[in-house]
Formats: structure tokens, C-alpha cells, sequence
């Protein structure tokens, strides 16, 4: 009895240690959770308030002041309990538990709450209806949500819930999948302390509480291409012999780009760590087959109906971007999105750092669709439903950003690696 509860214990020790190397923080690192946490949360506070859904916000917070102090607390907690690299951060089984205990509140958090708030949106309606089109062999855009929406996600959004739509016949599992998922794969990639970071920087933000729920769908956006852009790099670097694996990844990958038209410039940071890391022989390799699916699945529609498909995502797509009355909007979301997106791609050197260039990016880019509504004034224009909606694609970045280990902390244990075999000679 004895031996076996020592083997458990033991393999509970392995599960929830730490991956090598291990991700710490410094000051910049927590004021940077600090404002993402800030800035998802205060925006949707005041949509909340514009659409007059006291009910709702007086379940989840109170006010600015002390949304803005439960946010800094959080930040600080995560920083000193699961990041810092002194004596207050807590031993792996302990940080195993509260990963395990944020996971399931994420996940009951949802699933208690959708049936309230979920009847409210026709995000889960809009990717059923058009998963239920292609089984049909269908034009995905020749119908229209319950309260007579365009479909606005691309095909590979419908092709990411089509399993769910055959499985149960509705999305509802979809988000838990992804939670699930998502924290199982940063458990085996960064350890335990990494995993509950993101895990409680993404799971507890109110953003998160309130747009599950509602079954928003475009923070799955962000963590498709984390996962898969993720899965293609360790892959490629690790066995670069099975290109066959290789061209398959980049190929899933090319769908999940096909979510959203915005997921695009995420490709820079990328390519930047792939060619500094592989050179171009081996990028190609990955990069290619994402290429073929991204334009085969983007131009696809425009031979089914390209007038349904232009006045669907396309149209979507160009009326966020320009429902402003600021000349050529249009185009000064896009220069300062791509100089953002450029600029933060040149610092690139790990993952960490092309999912943080992605969360800056997004930000950006939501942060220049404000300014362009400047005349709604500045509570309004940040708390429109798009800046809001996407809010969840630069929290994911970033919650990923913020847990895997940057070019120094790799380069601190090469290093130590080095002197520590130095040492044994």
C-alpha cells in the first residue's frame, strides 16, 4: 500500500513539474499582465453599461475603481506565487491543484451561464448554420444567423466546428474542447507553474467570464493558430524528418487562419522565428502547405456564390474596419497594424516572443478602429462591440506570451547547461 501511494505521488510530483526552461518574471512582465488584465476588462464594462445590462455586470463587478484593483491583485498573485524565481513561488503539486480548480471553474463557468447568456448572441448560431450548410454540400452563405446576421466566420471556422455539429449537432463543446485542450498542451509544453499562469490570466479576467458564455467564438480564433503554429515549430525542430507530419500541421494551420481575415498578419512574427531557426529549406516546408489551404480556402466561396461570400465575411471584414467617420480608416487601421506587426516581428526570437508581437499587434490594430470612432467619445469608442468581440484574440497571445520561456530565459539555461558540463569534465 505504501509503494503504490509513493508511485502516485510521485507520478503526481512529474506531472505538474516545471518544463525546462522555465519561464520567470520580472517588472515588465508584471505590468504587462496588469494592463491586459486592466484592458479587458474595463472596455466591456462600459459596453455593458451602454446596452444598460445592470443585471449582468453587478454579478461579476462593481466598478472601475475596484475591477482595476482586483485586476492589479491578480497580476501580483500570479507574479509572486507561480513566476518569480524567490522562495514565495509555490512548490509544483500545490500549483497543480489550483491549476486544476481555475480549469474547472472556467469550464463550469460556461457551461452554467450559456444557457442565460448564450440565447442572447448567434456567434454558436452562425457556425452551426454553416458547418450544417457544408454537410449539406451547401453555399455556407446562402443563410442567415436566428436574428438575420451574415455569417462572418471563414470557412475554416466552419470547418473547426463541423466535428462538434456532427458529434452533438451544436457548438456547445466546442469551448471546452479548446479550454481543456489548450491547457492540457501548455501543461506538457511549460509546466505546471506556466500552465496555471495563463490558465488564471485568461480563465478569471472578466472579459472571459462574460463572453464564453455568450459563446464568442473569436478567442478560439487566436488559440488555433497558437496551437497549431506551436505544434508545426516543435515539430519542425525537433523531427524534421517527418515532413509528411510537417505538411500536414502547416496545413491545419492554413485553416485556422482561415477563421478570421485578422489572424493574417500573425504570420509575420512566425515566419521571422522559422527562418531565423531553420532557414528557408525547412520554413518552406511548413510554410507552404499553410499557404495553398489559407488562399484555396479563402478564394474557395468566390467560386461557390462570390456575391454571398462578398457580402458576408468580406463585407464584415471591410465595415469594421471603416465604419468610422475619420477618412480612409480603412487604411490607417491597416498601415498602423502591419508598421505594429513589423516592428514587433524584428525583436522575435522564440515563441514567447512571436505570440507577444502578435498580442501587441492586435491590441494595436483594436486600439487604431478606437481612434477612428474618436467622435463617440473615448468610453464608446473603446467598448464598441469589435473592440470588445476581439478583445480575446490579444488575451490569448499574451496569457501564451507570458507563460512560455523567452530567448534569454533558453539562453540562461544553455548556459548553465554548458558551464554545469564544464563542471563535470
Amino acid at each position: 500500500m505504501t509503494t503504490a501511494i509513493e508511485h502516485l505521488r510521485a507520478a503526481f510530483a512529474d506531472l505538474f513539474a516545471d518544463r525546462v526552461p522555465a519561464r520567470t518574471w520580472r517588472l515588465p512582465e508584471f505590468l504587462a499582465c496588469t494592463v491586459m488584465l486592466v484592458a479587458s476588462t474595463v472596455p466591456i464594462i462600459w459596453f455593458l453599461r451602454n446596452l444598460h445590462l445592470e443585471n449582468e455586470l453587478a454579478m461579476v463587478t462593481t466598478t472601475i475603481k475596484s475591477a482595476i484593483i482586483v485586476s492589479f491583485l491578480l497580476a501580483a498573485l500570479i507574479w509572486l506565487l507561480l513566476m518569480s524565481p524567490t522562495r514565495l513561488r509555490l512548490p509544483g503539486p500545490v500549483v497543480g491543484l489550483l491549476f486544476i480548480e481555475v480549469v474547472i471553474f472556467t469550464v463550469a463557468w460556461y457551461a452554467w451561464y450559456v444557457p442565460k447568456w448564450g440565447p442572447w448572441s448567434d456567434n454558436a448560431d452562425a457556425l452551426e448554420r454553416g458547418a450544417t450548410q457544408i454537410l449539406r454540400l451547401s453555399d455556407p452563405y446562402a443563410v442567415v444567423t436566428k436574428f438575420g446576421g451574415t455569417l462572418s466566420p471563414m470557412l475554416g471556422g466552419f470547418l473547426l466546428a463541423l466535428p462538434f455539429v456532427v458529434l452533438f449537432g451544436n457548438v456547445f463543446f466546442q469551448t471546452i474542447v479548446w479550454v481543456l485542450g489548450g491547457a492540457i498542451a501548455l501543461l506538457k509544453s511549460v509546466g505546471v507553474h506556466g500552465a496555471c499562469a495563463a490558465s488564471m490570466i485568461f480563465g478569471l479576467t472578466l472579459w472571459t467570464r462574460l463572453a464564453t458564455p455568450s459563446q464568442s467564438d473569436n478567442w478560439i480564433t487566436a488559440a488555433g493558430v497558437v496551437a497549431t503554429a506551436g505544434w508545426g515549430y516543435l515539430v519542425t525542430r525537433k523531427h524534421p524528418e517527418r515532413r509528411w507530419l510537417i505538411i500536414a500541421v502547416g496545413a491545419l494551420y492554413g485553416c485556422c487562419l482561415t477563421y478570421r481575415f485578422i489572424m493574417w498578419p500573425t504570420v509575420l512574427p512566425l515566419l521571422v522565428l522559422f527562418v531565423r531557426t531553420f532557414k528557408w529549406r525547412r520554413t518552406l516546408v511548413f510554410m507552404v502547405p499553410a499557404a495553398v489551404v489559407t488562399v484555396g480556402l479563402t478564394l474557395l466561396p468566390l467560386a461557390i456564390n462570390a456575391k454571398n461570400y462578398l457580402n458576408g465575411p468580406v463585407a464584415m471584414g471591410l465595415i469594421k474596419a471603416t465604419r468610422s467617420s475619420v477618412p480612409f480608416s480603412g487604411v490607417i487601421v491597416s498601415t498602423i497594424t502591419i508598421a505594429t506587426f513589423a516592428l514587433a516581428s524584428a525583436r522575435v526570437r522564440s515563441l514567447s516572443g512571436v505570440w507577444g508581437a502578435s498580442a501587441l499587434g492586435m491590441a494595436a490594430m483594436l486600439l487604431s478602429v478606437a481612434a477612428t470612432k474618436y467622435e463617440l467619445g473615448f468610453t464608446t469608442a473603446v467598448s464598441t462591440y469589435d473592440t470588445v468581440a476581439f478583445t480575446g484574440t490579444w488575451l490569448v497571445f499574451g496569457a501564451v506570451s507570458l507563460a512560455l520561456p523567452t530567448a534569454r530565459d533558453i539562453a540562461n539555461h544553455q548556459s548553465a547547461r554548458r558551464a554545469a558540463g564544464l563542471r563535470g569534465r
